[in-house]
Protein backbone atom coordinates (compact mmCIF):
# COMPACT_ATOMS: atom_id res chain seq x y z
CA UNK A 1 0.00 0.00 0.00
CA UNK A 2 2.83 2.73 -1.16
CA UNK A 3 2.18 6.01 -2.54
CA UNK A 4 4.90 6.18 -5.00
CA UNK A 5 6.47 9.92 -6.33
CA UNK A 6 9.37 9.25 -8.92
CA UNK A 7 10.96 12.53 -9.22
CA UNK A 8 14.01 11.25 -10.97
CA UNK A 9 15.73 12.83 -13.92
CA UNK A 10 17.42 10.93 -16.43
CA UNK A 11 20.89 12.92 -16.93
CA UNK A 12 21.11 14.54 -13.47
CA UNK A 13 23.84 15.01 -11.32
CA UNK A 14 24.37 15.68 -7.77
CA UNK A 15 24.73 18.98 -8.42
CA UNK A 16 21.09 19.28 -10.56
CA UNK A 17 19.81 16.66 -7.66
CA UNK A 18 20.77 19.61 -5.03
CA UNK A 19 18.75 22.34 -6.90
CA UNK A 20 15.73 20.87 -6.54
CA UNK A 21 15.78 18.44 -3.15
CA UNK A 22 13.57 20.82 -1.53
CA UNK A 23 10.32 20.51 -4.55
CA UNK A 24 11.39 17.17 -5.68
CA UNK A 25 11.94 15.25 -2.12
CA UNK A 26 11.33 17.66 1.16
CA UNK A 27 8.13 19.58 -0.09
CA UNK A 28 6.55 15.27 -0.34
CA UNK A 29 7.38 14.79 3.38
CA UNK A 30 8.37 11.16 2.14
CA UNK A 31 8.29 8.24 4.89
CA UNK A 32 10.49 6.08 2.64
CA UNK A 33 13.01 7.61 0.68
CA UNK A 34 15.13 5.70 -2.60
CA UNK A 35 18.10 7.42 -4.04
CA UNK A 36 19.95 6.26 -7.70
CA UNK A 37 22.69 9.59 -7.78
CA UNK A 38 25.94 9.28 -9.01
CA UNK A 39 26.35 7.70 -12.42
CA UNK A 40 25.92 10.80 -14.60
CA UNK A 41 28.48 12.67 -12.02
CA UNK A 42 31.07 9.81 -13.49
CA UNK A 43 30.84 10.46 -17.10
CA UNK A 44 29.74 14.26 -16.95
CA UNK A 45 33.68 14.45 -15.80
CA UNK A 46 36.27 14.13 -18.94
CA UNK A 47 37.87 10.66 -19.04
CA UNK A 48 40.99 11.80 -18.42
CA UNK A 49 39.75 13.40 -15.02
CA UNK A 50 37.62 10.51 -14.00
CA UNK A 51 38.06 9.86 -10.35
CA UNK A 52 39.40 13.44 -9.55
CA UNK A 53 39.18 14.40 -5.86
CA UNK A 54 37.51 17.03 -6.39
CA UNK A 55 33.84 15.74 -8.29
CA UNK A 56 34.36 12.68 -5.94
CA UNK A 57 34.57 14.99 -2.76
CA UNK A 58 31.30 17.15 -4.05
CA UNK A 59 29.39 14.64 -4.54
CA UNK A 60 30.40 13.04 -1.07
CA UNK A 61 29.12 16.12 0.78
CA UNK A 62 26.32 17.17 -1.43
CA UNK A 63 25.06 13.85 -0.51
CA UNK A 64 25.72 13.81 2.86
CA UNK A 65 24.37 17.64 3.15
CA UNK A 66 20.82 15.69 1.19
CA UNK A 67 20.53 12.85 3.26
CA UNK A 68 20.89 15.05 6.53
CA UNK A 69 18.09 17.45 5.37
CA UNK A 70 15.52 14.76 4.86
CA UNK A 71 16.36 12.67 7.91
CA UNK A 72 16.70 16.27 9.84
CA UNK A 73 12.82 17.49 9.04
CA UNK A 74 11.07 13.77 8.66
CA UNK A 75 13.26 11.29 9.80
CA UNK A 76 12.11 8.76 6.77
CA UNK A 77 13.66 5.40 5.94
CA UNK A 78 16.30 5.55 3.59
CA UNK A 79 16.93 3.42 0.80
CA UNK A 80 20.52 4.15 -1.23
CA UNK A 81 21.41 2.24 -4.80
CA UNK A 82 24.66 1.72 -5.57
CA UNK A 83 25.04 3.64 -9.04
CA UNK A 84 25.84 1.34 -11.82
CA UNK A 85 27.07 0.57 -15.17
CA UNK A 86 27.09 -2.85 -17.00
CA UNK A 87 30.85 -3.37 -18.06
CA UNK A 88 32.20 -7.05 -18.45
CA UNK A 89 35.52 -4.72 -18.76
CA UNK A 90 36.98 -4.31 -14.69
CA UNK A 91 39.82 -1.90 -16.21
CA UNK A 92 37.36 0.28 -18.09
CA UNK A 93 38.66 3.66 -16.59
CA UNK A 94 34.72 4.72 -16.29
CA UNK A 95 34.10 1.35 -14.39
CA UNK A 96 36.98 2.00 -12.28
CA UNK A 97 36.39 5.82 -11.35
CA UNK A 98 32.10 4.16 -10.55
CA UNK A 99 34.28 2.00 -7.87
CA UNK A 100 34.73 5.74 -5.62
CA UNK A 101 31.31 6.18 -5.86
CA UNK A 102 30.05 2.98 -4.81
CA UNK A 103 32.43 2.82 -1.76
CA UNK A 104 30.93 6.50 -0.73
CA UNK A 105 27.51 5.48 -1.55
CA UNK A 106 28.31 2.44 1.08
CA UNK A 107 29.73 4.71 3.48
CA UNK A 108 26.61 6.77 3.44
CA UNK A 109 24.25 4.06 3.90
CA UNK A 110 26.05 3.09 7.06
CA UNK A 111 26.21 6.18 8.32
CA UNK A 112 22.43 7.04 8.01
CA UNK A 113 21.57 3.83 8.72
CA UNK A 114 19.93 3.12 5.54
CA UNK A 115 19.22 0.50 3.39
CA UNK A 116 22.06 -0.20 0.54
CA UNK A 117 21.05 -1.82 -2.13
CA UNK A 118 23.84 -3.22 -3.99
CA UNK A 119 23.43 -3.00 -7.32
CA UNK A 120 26.94 -2.96 -8.65
CA UNK A 121 27.90 -5.78 -6.97
CA UNK A 122 24.92 -7.51 -8.18
CA UNK A 123 25.20 -6.78 -11.36
CA UNK A 124 28.94 -7.73 -11.49
CA UNK A 125 27.46 -11.48 -10.05
CA UNK A 126 24.77 -11.80 -13.28
CA UNK A 127 26.80 -10.35 -16.09
CA UNK A 128 28.59 -13.99 -15.46
CA UNK A 129 25.65 -15.02 -17.06
CA UNK A 130 24.22 -12.70 -19.09
CA UNK A 131 26.26 -10.08 -21.43
CA UNK A 132 26.49 -6.33 -20.33
CA UNK A 133 24.66 -5.54 -23.69
CA UNK A 134 22.18 -7.44 -23.45
CA UNK A 135 20.96 -5.18 -20.41
CA UNK A 136 21.69 -1.77 -22.19
CA UNK A 137 22.92 -0.40 -25.38
CA UNK A 138 25.15 2.16 -23.70
CA UNK A 139 26.61 0.24 -20.55
CA UNK A 140 24.10 2.91 -18.66
CA UNK A 141 20.46 2.96 -19.55
CA UNK A 142 19.11 -0.57 -18.97
CA UNK A 143 16.22 -2.31 -21.35
CA UNK A 144 12.90 -2.49 -19.97
CA UNK A 145 13.86 -6.09 -18.90
CA UNK A 146 16.29 -5.01 -16.86
CA UNK A 147 14.27 -2.54 -15.23
CA UNK A 148 12.15 -4.81 -14.11
CA UNK A 149 15.25 -6.88 -12.59
CA UNK A 150 16.63 -3.58 -11.07
CA UNK A 151 12.72 -3.62 -9.06
CA UNK A 152 13.40 -6.95 -8.15
CA UNK A 153 16.95 -6.37 -6.46
CA UNK A 154 15.32 -3.34 -4.58
CA UNK A 155 12.27 -4.64 -3.21
CA UNK A 156 14.81 -7.99 -2.23
CA UNK A 157 16.86 -5.71 -0.36
CA UNK A 158 14.16 -3.32 1.13
CA UNK A 159 11.69 -6.43 1.90
CA UNK A 160 9.00 -3.88 1.36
Amino acid sequence: NLSIINTGISGDTIVDLDYRWERDCLNHKPDILSVLIGINDVFSQPLRKLGAAGPLEEYQLTYKRLLSLVKEKYNCRLILMEPFMFCGDKADPAYKALQQYIQAVRALAEEFHAVLVPLQKLIDKKIKQVPPEKFSDDMVHPYVWAHAWIAQQWLEATKL
